[in-house]
C-alpha cells in the first residue's frame, strides 16, 4: 500500500515534469529557428554616407520578415570615425537577433583609383566582395543611397547559374566601345546580386585590379565600367523592381525603356510596375538634397525618422 501511496503521489510531478520539459525544448527550438533565412548583404560607407547608410538599413529591417537575419558587411576605409561607426552599430544593438553588421576595414586599399566626379574610393570596395567575404557564397549588394520596402530573401534566392553579377539595367555605356564592347546587359553596380564563389573561382578580384592599374584613366563609369567590361559575358538582368531608380514621377520611369539599350530592356509595363510596387528604391537623385533636385525626400524622411539620429540628419541637411 505504502509503494502504491508513494507511486501516485509521485505520477502528477514526474508527468508535470516531462511536460515543462518538452515545452522548455520547444521553446528552446522555436526560437533557436525562427531567424530561419540568413541574408547576406554589403555595403560601403564613408564619413559622409554614415547617415544614409544608418537610413538604407533602417528601412531594411523595418520592412523584413521577422523569421530572417541579416549579416550586414559594410566596407570603410582606414580613416572612418570611431563616433560614426558607434551610430552605426547602434543599429546592431537596436535590432537583435535579427541583424549582425561587421564594418570591415578597408584601409588605403583602391586609393589610386579613378575617383574623379562625384565617386569616392569606396565605390571601388564592392570589387574586393569575393576576398573579403571568403565564406560567404553570394551576397546583395546596396548601396547606401537605397531604401528596401520588402524582405530580400526572394531577391538573395534568384538562381545566378553561370553569372558573376545580377542588376538593373542601366542605359549609360560610355567608355565601353573604345574597348571594342557593346555591352548587352550593361547594369547599375548600386544593387546587385553577387555571386562570389565564381568571382573567386576566377580570380577576379586580381583582374580587376590589374585593369584598373592599367586603364585608371579611362574608367568613365569607375567601378561600373570595371564590371561591365570584364563580365560582360556573364552579366544577368534583375527584375525591375529590385533597384528602379527614384524617377521624378512614372511617365519619366516608362520612358526609361525607350533609351535601355539591352534586348531584354525592362517593358513600360515592368517599369511602371517597378514605379507603382519597387522592392528597392535606388535614389541616384539624392533624398537628402536640399536644391530642389530632391526626389522622395518626403519617403526618406519617413524612414530617417524611425532612426535614433532625424534632429543630426535634419540639421546636417537642412532638410
Amino acid at each position: 500500500m505504502k509503494k502504491s501511496y508513494k507511486f501516485k503521489l509521485w505520477l502528477p510531478i514526474l508527468v508535470c515534469f516531462v511536460f515543462l520539459t518538452i515545452m522548455g525544448l520547444s521553446f528552446f527550438y522555436v526560437k533557436e529557428t525562427k531567424a530561419q533565412n540568413n541574408i547576406s548583404v554589403a555595403m560601403a560607407a564613408d564619413d559622409n554616407y554614415t547617415y544614409p547608410t544608418i537610413v538604407s538599413i533602417t528601412s531594411l529591417m523595418t520592412n523584413s520578415k521577422d523569421d530572417t537575419c541579416y549579416d550586414v558587411y559594410i566596407m570603410i576605409p582606414g580613416n572612418f570615425e570611431e563616433e560614426n561607426k558607434q551610430k552605426i552599430l547602434s543599429l546592431q544593438r537596436k535590432y537583435e537577433n535579427r541583424c549582425r553588421i561587421t564594418l570591415i576595414d578597408m584601409q588605403d586599399r583602391y586609393r589610386n583609383a579613378n575617383d574623379k566626379g562625384h565617386i569616392t574610393t569606396p565605390a571601388y570596395y564592392r570589387l574586393a566582395l569575393s576576398d573579403v567575404l571568403p565564406s560567404e557564397k553570394k551576397v546583395i549588394w546596396l548601396d547606401c543611397d537605397t531604401l528596401i520596402f520588402e524582405d530580400l530573401a526572394d531577391l538573395f534566392n534568384i538562381d545566378m547559374n553561370n553569372f558573376y553579377y545580377k542588376g538593373f539595367l542601366d542605359y549609360s555605356v560610355d567608355g565601353l566601345a573604345e574597348f571594342g564592347i557593346e555591352d548587352d546587359h550593361y547594369i547599375c553596380s548600386g544593387v546587385m546580386l553577387v555571386n562570389l564563389e565564381k568571382l573567386r573561382q576566377d580570380n577576379m578580384v586580381n583582374k580587376f585590379e590589374k585593369f584598373i592599374e592599367e586603364n585608371n584613366d579611362r574608367l568613365v563609369e569607375h567601378d561600373q565600367t570595371v564590371i561591365n567590361l570584364l563580365c560582360y559575358k556573364n552579366i544577368g538582368v534583375l527584375p525591375a523592381k529590385y533597384g528602379i531608380f527614384n524617377f521624378a514621377n512614372l511617365e519619366k520611369a516608362k520612358e526609361y525603356a525607350d533609351i535601355l539599350k539591352a534586348s531584354e530592356r525592362y517593358t513600360k509595363n515592368e517599369l511602371q510596375d517597378a514605379f507603382e510596387h519597387p522592392a528597392i528604391l535606388h535614389c541616384i537623385w539624392k533624398p537628402w538634397w536640399n536644391n530642389g533636385n530632391a526626389h522622395n525626400q518626403d519617403l526618406w524622411l519617413q524612414y530617417a525618422a524611425k532612426t535614433d539620429y532625424l534632429n543630426e540628419i535634419r540639421k546636417k541637411y537642412d532638410i
